[in-house]
């Protein structure tokens, strides 16, 4: 058994304790044995990192990888449950999902993401890392309908975020082509600077703005400072769910802002066009020197 300590960048106390939920929908049936073979191939040739268990006290000041020096053919990698349907998937959401959601009005709809939750995450999924003793870092559920089918992901934030997420999605679907999976690397040494003082990085390496960059015991300091208006003044959560309709979508991607801008408009995705939207209604004006003081699209 290998033993890999997790460096403290990647196994903050704040987020030590969370697994994420990840909702994947598709507009047609996905072949299961393909996709169950190629995760297998993923953890067990390439990304074996995937496979190990993380132990340890939350408590504690470091988390470690229990990685076999060898996957034994009963080592569960991961741990996959599926559910298949005849009927549609509109029909198995029905009393969910609103009969009129195909107009062209965002609106709130009048359930949050529990609801779905709930309705695609198996009952015995852990919530918290706390609750997964011995439980593989990824579970997988495939929920198949007639016309749809939705892949559900609960991993370890310490084994990646979303953007780790979209990484493993992306090396994953890329067996299914024929690609190979480029190499993991960082789970055995912390990648990330901080291994010199920061007055010996070059400059440009710590002031180029709209870049990763290196950051100071300032900088760490003032970023979570930059949360506390927010949290002090809506310290209670209020969870909705937002409904972009792909006609609403279409049309603000064929608005013609402007001749020059054109060639540009036409490559905007369905979430450059949501996340525009909600950084101009979600932001006080006040940051923005009033330039948001209009949320009209």
């Amino acid at each position: 058994m290998e033993v890999i300590p997790i460096p403290p960048t990647s196994s903050g106390f704040a987020y030590r304790n969370i697994r994420t939920r990840t909702f994947f929908i598709v507009d047609d049936r996905l072949d299961e044995n393909a996709l169950k073979n190629a995760l297998d191939r993923l953890i067990r040739d390439h990304w074996r990192l995937l496979g190990a268990r993380i132990t340890g006290d939350l408590k504690a000041p470091q988390l470690t990888y229990h990685l076999p020096i060898q996957f034994t053919d009963d080592y569960e990698l991961f741990r996959w449950t599926s559910e298949d349907s005849d009927a549609s998937i509109e029909k198995a959401v029905s009393g969910l999902w609103p009969a009129s959601s195909k107009g062209r009005d965002a609106r709130i709809l009048p359930f949050n993401m529990d609801a779905i939750d709930a309705r695609f995450r198996p009952a015995e999924w852990p919530y918290n890392f706390k609750d997964a003793v011995d439980v593989p870092s990824m579970l997988v559920n495939l929920s198949q309908f007639s016309d749809a089918t939705v892949l559900a992901i609960s991993l370890p934030h310490v084994v990646g975020d979303q953007m780790g997420l979209a990484n493993i999605i992306s090396a994953w679907m890329g067996l299914l082509e024929g690609k190979t999976p480029p190499p993991l690397i960082g789970y055995k040494e912390d990648i990330l600077p901080g291994q010199k003082p920061f007055s010996e990085y070059a400059k440009r390496e710590v002031t180029e703005k709209g870049r990763t960059r290196i950051k100071s015991r300032l900088d760490a300091f003032l970023i979570p400072l930059g949360f506390a208006p927010e949290i002090v003044l809506k310290s209670k959560e209020t969870r909705v769910m937002l409904l972009f309709p792909a006609a609403l979508l279409q049309s603000i991607r064929e608005k013609p802002f402007s001749e020059k801008g054109k060639g540009a408009v036409t490559e905007l995705t369905n979430a450059d066009i949501i996340a525009a939207i909600m950084v101009k209604v979600c932001i006080p004006h006040w940051l923005n020197g009033g330039l948001l003081t209009d949320h009209r699209m």
